[in-house]
Formats: C-alpha cells, sequence, structure tokens
C-alpha cells in the first residue's frame, strides 16, 4: 500500500503532539480534555455505551436533572461507527474517550492527505496538507466538544467521497458518501453540519457539471450521489429523528435571535485572520472584545500559509478555484455578522439560527482549503516551477524580517512583555529561516519532505505553547474522582436528597453519567421545557429534597407548588426493582388518589398498576402522576418512546440496503470506468 508510510507520518505526528492526552502515569493521563469535555462529551458516551452493554436501550437518565430523556440528546456520539466499535469491544471511561478524541484529530489528517493527493497526486504534497490540518489549532481547540472536532474530521473525507463519487464513477466511493453522512449525523455538530451541506452540494455540482458527458449522465450521476447521501441520512435516523421529532419538548428546538446568533462572542473579526501567522492568539488573544478559546484557534502553520499563496499564483488548474471559492467563502462566513451576506443567509433561510457560533461552523473549512492549496504549492516548488520557488523563497525572507519586527511591535501592543507571544514569534522566525534554507539547497521532492518536517515543528510548537483548550494538568485525587465509574445502575441514593442546584440547568453533574449519583441539575444541551416550567412553578427544592411518591386527591390538578404543597401527603410505598429505563413500586393507600412521583415526566412513559395498563399523565407539565384505587398495589412505570423505536427500525432497515447494496458492489469487483 502506497499510502501507509504517509499515513503512518500521520499518526506519529499526532501521537508525538498530543503525547500528554495519550499517555499516562500511575494511571491518570498526563493531561485532560477540559470544560465541555469533563461536563457532557464523555460522561454521555460512557453511560451510553453502560446502558448498551448491560442490555438497556439508551433511552432515560433517572440520574441527571431529575430524570432526563437521553435519547433526544444528538451529541452522545453512541450510534457513531467508531464510537460503536470501541463500545463493543472495551467500553468507555474517561482515558478511552479522551483517546477517541485524540483519534479524531489523526482522522482528520488523513481524510485531508487523501482529498489533497486526490488533486496533486503526490505523495510528499499531499502530507503537508494532512499534517498542517490535522494538527491545526482549528483541530485541537474544539477537542472539547467532540461534536464540532467529529464533522471537522469528516468533512475532508465527504469531498473526497464526492469526488471520487462523480469523477472517477466509483460505486465504493458513493457507499462512502453514505457512510460519511451516516457518520456526520451520529457524530458531528448541527451548525457545522448545516453549513457544511451548502458546500458539499456546491462541490458536487461543481464536479457533475465538469463532466464531458450529457445532462442526462450528469444528473443520473447527482441523483445516485443524492440517494447515497439520502441512505446514510436514514440510518442515522435513530440519532436525529427522536431530536426532531421532540423538537417541542426543549428550547433548543427554536432558532436563536439574529443578533445572538451573529454577535461576536461566537464569530471571528479580522484580526482573528492574524492568527493564520501568529500560533499564541489562541490563548493570547490580542486586546479587545473576544469569543470563546475554542472559536479563535485557526493556526495551521506559516509555512503552509506561504505555499498555499503560491499555489494561488502558479499553478493554472480549476481546482485552484475552486478551493479559493471554499477558503475565501467560509473564511468570510466565520465573521458572522461582520459579513452582510451571512446576515442575509439566515434572514433568508432561518433553519442557520441554529448554529450560534459561524467561527465553529465554517472557519475550519478555510483551514481545510488552505491546506490543500498548500500541497498544490509544494508540488510546484518540487517540480521546480521558476515563479513558485522564486515567490516562496522571497516570502520566508520576508516573513523573517516580519516575525523579528513583531517582537517589538506586539509588546507595545499588548503593553507589557508576554513570554508566550515572544516564544511563538521567535519560533516562528526560526522556521522561516529553515524553509528557505531548504528551499536554497533543494528543489524537488526532498524539498516538499523537509517542509513537511517544518510545518510539524511550527504546529506542534503552536500547540505546546496554547495547549490549555486541548488538556489541562489535573492532581491524582481530583482524575480518580472525576473518572469514578459505576458500570452497573445501583439506586443507592434514591431516597435521599438529590445532588446539584435546581436553579441551574448548566451544573456539572458528570457525576450523574459516570458514577450514576442521583442529581436535580444537569448540564443540557436541550434546555427542556417541562424541567424550567416545573422549577419557574417552584417545584425546584421540592425535585431535590422532596420523597419520591405523594399522593394528592383524586382529580386534583395544581398547576403551583403554592397549590401542590398543602394537598400532598405521605405514601407507603417501596421500590421492587429499578433500572435506568424502569421502576417498580410496591404502594398502600389508604383512599383513591392521584399518585405523583418525584420525577420528570417526558411522553414515552408507560405504566401498570396491578399488571394493567394506566395513563401517566403529567402533573404541573413535568412531574409523573397516575390514578390508583385505595389498597395495596404494585405499580411499573417503563420507558418506551414510540418515536425511538420507529426512528431504530428506519436505521436498521437502511442499514439492510446499504450492506446489499455493499455486496453487489463487491461481488462485481470493478468499478464503471470513468467517461473519456
Amino acid at each position: 500500500m502506497k499510502h501507509r508510510w504517509p499515513i503512518l507520518a500521520i499518526v506519529i505526528a499526532t501521537v508525538l503532539v498530543f503525547a500528554r492526552l495519550i499517555f499516562a502515569s500511575k494511571g491518570v493521563p498526563f493531561r485532560v480534555i477540559p470544560w465541555d469535555f469533563r461536563m457532557a462529551g464523555a460522561p454521555w458516551l460512557i453511560y451510553g455505551w453502560d446502558m448498551i452493554r448491560a442490555g438497556h436501550w439508551p433511552l432515560w437518565c433517572p440520574y441527571a436533572g431529575a430524570g432526563t430523556p437521553f435519547f433526544i440528546n444528538p451529541q452522545t456520539h453512541v450510534y457513531a461507527p467508531p464510537a460503536i466499535l470501541l463500545g463493543l469491544l472495551f467500553g468507555y471511561s474517561y482515558r478511552m474517550v479522551q483517546l477517541y478524541s485524540v483519534a479524531s484529530i489523526a482522522f482528520a489528517g488523513v481524510g485531508a492527505y487523501g482529498l489533497s493527493y486526490s488533486f496533486w497526486r503526490s505523495r510528499s504534497a499531499a502530507l503537508l496538507s494532512g499534517l498542517c490540518f490535522g494538527l491545526s489549532s482549528t483541530l485541537y481547540s474544539h477537542l472539547e466538544h467532540a461534536p464540532i472536532l467529529s464533522a471537522y474530521a469528516l468533512a475532508p473525507w465527504l469531498f473526497w467521497a464526492i469526488l471520487s463519487a462523480i469523477e472517477k464513477r466509483s460505486r465504493w466511493a458513493m457507499l462512502g458518501i453514505a457512510a460519511v453522512v451516516y457518520s456526520l449525523l451520529t457524530a458531528g455538530y448541527l451548525g457545522v453540519i448545516l453549513m457544511l451541506g451548502p458546500w458539499s452540494a456546491a462541490w458536487a455540482l461543481a464536479l457533475a457539471f465538469r463532466l464531458p458527458t450529457s445532462n442526462r449522465e450528469r444528473l443520473r450521476v447527482l441523483a445516485q450521489t443524492v440517494f447515497a447521501a439520502g441512505l446514510g441520512a436514514a440510518m442515522a435516523s435513530v440519532n436525529w429523528l427522536p431530536f426532531l421529532a421532540s423538537a417541542s419538548e426543549y428550547t433548543r428546538g427554536e432558532g436563536l435571535g439574529l443578533d445572538f446568533v451573529l454577535g461576536t462572542t461566537g464569530s471571528l473579526a479580522p484580526k482573528h485572520f492574524l492568527g493564520m501567522l501568529y500560533s499564541f492568539i489562541t490563548s493570547n488573544p490580542f486586546p479587545g472584545v473576544e469569543l470563546d478559546v475554542s472559536m479563535r484557534g485557526i493556526y495551521f502553520g506559516t509555512v503552509a500559509v506561504v505555499l498555499a499563496m503560491v499555489c494561488l499564483a502558479s499553478v493554472r488548474e480549476w481546482i485552484v478555484g475552486a478551493l479559493a471559492t471554499l477558503t475565501l467563502g467560509s473564511l468570510l462566513m466565520a465573521l458572522g455578522g461582520a459579513f452582510f451576506a451571512r446576515i442575509a443567509l439566515h434572514i433568508l433561510v432561518p433553519i442557520f439560527n441554529m448554529s450560534r457560533f459561524p467561527a465553529g461552523d465554517s472557519r475550519y473549512l478555510a483551514v481545510l482549503g488552505f491546506c490543500v492549496l498548500a500541497g498544490g504549492g509544494a508540488l510546484a516548488v518540487a517540480r521546480r516551477d521558476e515563479t513558485a520557488s522564486l515567490l516562496a523563497r522571497r516570502s520566508f525572507k520576508y516573513l523573517v524580517v516580519f516575525y523579528l519586527v513583531s517582537l517589538v511591535g506586539l509588546q507595545l501592543m499588548f503593553g507589557k512583555f508576554i513570554d508566550v507571544v515572544a516564544s511563538t514569534v521567535t519560533f516562528e522566525a526560526f522556521c522561516m529561516l529553515l524553509a528557505l534554507v531548504v528551499l536554497w539547497r533543494w528543489q524537488n521532492a526532498t524539498a516538499t519532505l523537509f517542509l513537511c518536517a517544518i510545518a510539524v515543528l511550527e504546529t506542534g510548537y503552536g500547540a505546546t505553547a496554547n495547549f490549555d483548550p486541548a488538556g489541562q494538568l489535573m492532581s491524582k485525587a481530583d482524575y480518580l474522582n472525576l473518572s469514578h465509574h459505576e458500570t452497573g445502575f445501583p439506586k443507592t441514593g434514591i431516597l435521599s436528597p438529590r445532588l446539584g442546584n435546581e436553579a441551574s440547568l448548566n451544573a456539572d453533574t458528570s457525576a450523574a453519567y459516570v458514577g450514576k449519583k442521583f442529581f436535580v441539575s444537569e448540564y443540557n444541551p436541550l434546555r427542556l421545557k417541562r424541567w424550567m416550567a416545573l422549577t419557574g412553578a417552584g417545584f425546584g427544592p421540592w425535585l431535590r429534597t422532596g420523597p419520591r411518591v405523594v399522593a394528592l386527591p383524586a382529580g386534583s390538578a395544581p398547576t403551583s407548588y403554592a397549590e401542590f404543597a398543602p394537598i400532598a401527603t405521605p405514601v407507603k410505598f417501596d421500590i421492587t426493582s429499578f433500572g435506568p429505563n424502569q421502576i417498580a413500586y410496591d404502594v398502600d393507600l389508604p383512599s383513591a388518589a392521584l399518585l405523583v412521583f418525584n420525577e420528570m415526566y417526558f411522553p414515552g412513559w408507560k405504566a401498570t398498576v396491578d399488571g394493567k395498563s394506566v395513563l401517566v399523565k403529567p402533573l404541573a407539565e413535568g412531574l409523573r402522576s397516575l390514578n390508583v384505587a385505595a389498597g395495596h398495589h404494585a405499580v411499573a412505570l417503563k420507558f418506551r418512546p414510540g418515536i425511538f423505536f420507529v426512528a431504530l427500525g428506519i436505521s436498521l432497515a437502511s442499514l439492510v440496503v446499504f450492506l446489499a447494496w455493499a455486496l453487489r458492489v463487491w461481488r462485481r469487483r470493478r468499478m464503471v470506468p470513468a467517461v473519456a
């Protein structure tokens, strides 16, 4: 396999740069991915596969948010292909999820390598593209956001699969489109997917338009591409269909306000473009209003910037124009409210208001475009193109001067000496000097390999100097507390007050998912309306400290805690069985009553009393309740949301179609030759 060495080089570079996330000392990684990874991403994946490995559908979590519907959360990664493989083989822990996240970076680099190779047909040039994209600050600054990082990693694979499917008429590539779309919809972030859709559609149309064939044939190829993408979306139904069908249940199902979506907190500013030259901007931004640290990263190595400019200036191929359009267009889209076309897009197509991070949904495409263009520039230099070589040498020479002057200018701008700023700028000057020496000495494939090594030095040093978004130091005691993992589903503490703060839905409740401790709050991406209605009606303290079961007079329907408290009476009960999707009680009632449970209601809860079905109704919009006659009864509640099983059926049927298609292609063993 002629590509094994470049792929191995990308993997090795990733391991070396992120070794502190991969390796551990006495069971504790040298660095731990921070923020959302600890609070949400890792706990969700761990919990979902704990359920599957224990023989439960991942539907409900009784431990978080006073009970929460796990199956509508589209960011759990539970159904993503690599997550399924690792989950079946090993299950998950914080350490395993961290390794999974770092692997996404290597996967992104390999995808960029493949895409670049399909254009330039040079392994060394494609290697430069793969290294620069995979080690860019755009990727590692999103290690905390697994869905965003996954979408970034899959994007080059999608463009590559579309190219092979349309230009080469590859049936395997058509299957690849289905697989990538499935992966995007089970692992990717909605905002990134929304913006990737139009770009990938434009890419498919451009490729079809260039086919030297009839319009009818072009339409046939496009129809096959659309079918493949649709099949991938159908296979992913189990992840996205319940989320969409339940949109009325959470506030994130509603588009956000235009000014909020396109505000400064999630959009790049033109000053951030300098982040392509200054790696320190990720963790040490320029003075002024700033967006989130994870959104600022746009550094992919100055060597790649120079070579991308060389490609634009010296390579006369149609793909250069296509890549330039992608790069410039997505860079402008990342400006959010500062770019008039982005504002118009949100007004004309309101679904884009579902994304509140223009920098998050667009800038990675600009980085990908730059990195692939850099491969073309490296190839032009290796082929001894005089214009390309001269431009590259001059650029590196001027950049040495630029960085040395910056040492003074930046200190004046910040008003003080900042060590990381001075160090990264000095190292950049050193790398530019190395690149200049390489181009003076060689102008062939050897030069490209040396430039690849310099690119690794640049991006690796930049990652090391700005490592906080990727990983932070954690003591052994804190890590062991964070990662304490209860693989079963105990009911220990079910009758004790819930942990957390009912006044906040954003509490760090990783212990609910991983340690299986009962919390009243949850770090929830959906903002359930029923939870908000209950706390707004004064039920928050009762959700935290109230009894598990109470009785209300039959026919009562209080809408607030003030109405509920005076009429609620204790109930003699015993919990006879407990699981993540079900709970059973023995209760004794002196008279007929409305039995109310101290746990969230959601459509899909079913109940039986002494084996007979009884309707579960929401009380005050969010508590489970049901009518029970006087006497001793066995009450069983199970969570069986119909939409999940509909979605699961669609996914399984689509998977059968996909496998049958793959078997047919495999049997033929040949691809339809491209039209000459």
